[in-house]
């Protein structure tokens, strides 16, 4: 299956932006359906998979958007990242235990900055110490497939 560039995928987004809210949704549940069909044995949670297994928090980086050989893909995690965001709220996921950076490879001091000051600010965080509420919400997301 085509992920990126998909055409189902593409004309919800067109039906969304004549104004056609209902057609968009119909298709993106489509194209939904046909990813967790073909897709239900991949890991789409490692982050929270990271969390039930008792991190204290993680690190999110990638290229910065247009500076990348994979085109779109920092474009699509930014945009999952804030609906991720939510599920994190509705879990009791602190989100400053997760850092969400755009990292090149070239930064090599950037990229020691970012992981000195997560650490940091991780352990003012203290220990997670809700990591089963996550591995029971997992637990019961297998259980609806």
């Amino acid at each position: 299956m085509k992920i990126e560039g998909n055409q189902k995928e593409l004309d919800a987004m067109v039906e969304f932006h004549k104004g056609n809210r209902v057609e968009g949704l119909r298709l993106q549940e489509e194209f939904a359906a046909e990813f967790r069909k073909e897709y239900k044995d991949k890991d789409h949670c490692p982050c929270l998979k990271a969390f039930a297994g008792g991190a204290d928090g993680i690190i999110v980086s990638g290229c910065h958007p247009n500076d990348c050989h994979y085109t779109s893909g920092n474009f699509h995690a930014r945009r999952r990242w804030i609906v991720f965001r939510g599920l994190l709220d509705f879990l009791g996921i602190d989100v400053r235990r997760i850092c969400y950076s755009w990292v090149s490879a070239a930064e090599g001091a950037k990229w020691a900055e970012l992981v000195n000051q997560t650490v940091a600010a991780i352990r003012e965080l203290g220990p997670y110490e809700e990591y089963k509420k996550v591995a029971a919400y997992l637990e019961q997301e297998v259980a609806y497939e």
